[in-house]
């Protein structure tokens, strides 16, 4: 069972992006649970009180505090977590390096690309087990 968080301000997306992980876990037959928060600062504070999750799909240009900014937060006390970038604009690309992404997804998602994406990082969660 992998736990999955999604951060991301559109509900739209959220639902898309919930839905499209759930369809990719079932045609692998990974057993999933996926968790969507809309604003960073919510995340971050369920992670600060102990909750852990496998994956976190991160939108970039979120309101309040920016998906980067949240990754940076993250890593100051988890250097394994799997960060998945989730946005339209390829012009983070290099900004978000320093936080060591698993992952980087561009909008609109296509569930072929989020599947090779889920499968690659899914494959070094389950070989740890």
């Amino acid at each position: 069972m992998l736990d999955i968080a999604i951060c991301e301000d559109e509900r739209y997306q959220q639902g898309e992006l919930e839905a499209k992980l759930y369809a990719v876990g079932k045609r692998l037959g990974i057993s999933l649970e996926v968790y969507v928060f809309e604003h960073g600062e919510s995340l971050l504070a369920e992670i600060q009180r102990g909750t852990q999750y496998d994956m976190v799909y991160l939108d970039i240009e979120l309101g309040g505090m920016s998906g980067i900014s949240l990754a940076e937060e993250l890593r100051k006390t988890d250097r394994t977590l799997h960060i998945i970038y989730v946005t339209q604009y390829e012009s983070y690309i290099k900004k978000s390096i320093n936080t060591m992404p698993s992952g980087y997804i561009v909008k609109p998602v296509r569930e072929d690309e989020l599947e090779v994406v889920f499968r690659r990082v899914s494959s070094w969660i389950l070989e740890k087990v």
